[in-house]
């Protein structure tokens, strides 16, 4: 058992100090063997620094904050003074305050800032390739047309994202095989973009900083990635193979950041960070066309979901890369693949 990025009020982990002057008793006892720790800290203040300066659950009530030297949370007033978890981070010395103007608190430590996970509003808006092969977007069961007519890749799907605000953002894979975008106020843009031309769809993310990041194919077979706020385009790394027939997955964080996770040429799972650090996992993925799935944890990292080439069952890797199958085996229709999100 792993005990990892834990704060103790007491004075040891496994043994006490000569001189003790906190808790009588050490953090951790092991009868048996395989309990391991790091990254723990001992010695902390109960409750950890605290500040009640801003909202950060959005209900016009301050809410106080715990900087416990490893873990930020608040005390949501919404939901009636329950810890609420904001990020991982050792420092306790910071500022609050709304950075974004989202009426959200957020958290600055010396000009680097937190921004805190938005509220989401009510309501869905769906996004699909239509019968007629036309993009359709449905808003709070409300469907129709997205534009005048849009025509979508045969064998593509569409991705869609908000930013929990009541704005969406659509990227899709059009004929003539170059990528499109549509928001919530009707703006539509031919990013220009080529798409490789086989049946791969683009994925989106909302930034928790604002605007979107959008993972495609590129005509050239490469992992690309888009920046539509600064029409920024380039390749995501230094030229990563994507495995044809495939498309890739992408999840943003609380703090602005984001990770791509795909299915990479020569059939590995890979991924790729909002730091432009790759990754193979050194894990096979089934040769057929399927595509990893990602998301990001309220606590720490990502999860990913894919199809496991020895066996062709549903499997996990956790953000410390730890390995599992999915719910004692389940297998995968062939040329399918699996979605997942956090709660």
């Amino acid at each position: 058992m792993e005990v990892r990025h834990n704060v103790f009020a007491h004075c040891g982990l496994w043994a006490l100090p000569a001189n003790q002057s906190c808790f009588g008793v050490q953090a951790l006892v092991q009868n048996e063997t395989g309990l391991n720790e790091s990254d723990n800290h001992i010695n902390a203040k109960v409750g950890g620094a605290t500040a009640t300066t801003c909202d950060f659950d959005g209900d016009g009530i301050n809410d106080t904050f715990h900087a416990t030297g490893v873990t930020w949370w608040y005390e949501s007033s919404v939901l009636r003074g329950r810890y609420v978890y904001l990020n991982q981070s050792t420092a306790t010395s910071v500022t609050l305050g709304d950075r974004n103007g989202d009426g959200m608190c957020d958290v600055d430590i010396g000009g680097s800032v937190f921004y805190s996970p938005r509220n989401s509003s009510t309501g869905t808006a769906l996004a699909l390739h239509g019968g007629d092969n036309f993009l359709w977007r449905i808003v709070n069961g409300i469907g129709g047309w997205a534009g005048n007519g849009l025509s979508v890749a045969p064998g593509t799907s569409p991705a869609i994202a908000s930013d929990g605000h009541g704005h969406w953002k659509i990227a899709f894979h059009a004929l003539g095989n170059h990528l499109w975008t549509m928001d919530s106020t009707g703006a539509l843009v031919n990013t220009g973009l080529p798409m490789a031309s086989d049946a791969n769809s683009p994925a989106i993310a909302a930034l928790a900083t604002g605007g979107y990041e959008i993972a495609f194919v590129g005509s050239d077979g490469y992992l690309w990635k888009l920046n539509p706020t600064y029409s920024d385009a380039r390749w995501a790394g230094a030229g990563l193979s994507v495995a044809p027939g495939t498309s890739p997955a992408m999840a943003a964080d609380g703090s602005g950041g984001w990770k791509i996770a795909f299915h990479a040429l020569g059939d590995h799972l890979w991924t790729i960070d909002s730091a432009d650090r790759p990754v193979d996992t050194g894990i096979l993925l089934s040769k057929d066309h399927n595509s990893p799935a990602i998301a990001a944890l309220p606590y720490f990292g990502y999860d990913i979901a894919y199809k496991n080439a020895a066996d062709g069952l549903l499997w996990e890797v956790g953000p410390f890369g730890e390995r599992y199958m999915s719910a004692n085996g389940l297998g995968l229709a062939p040329d399918t693949s699996s979605s997942i999100t956090a709660m």
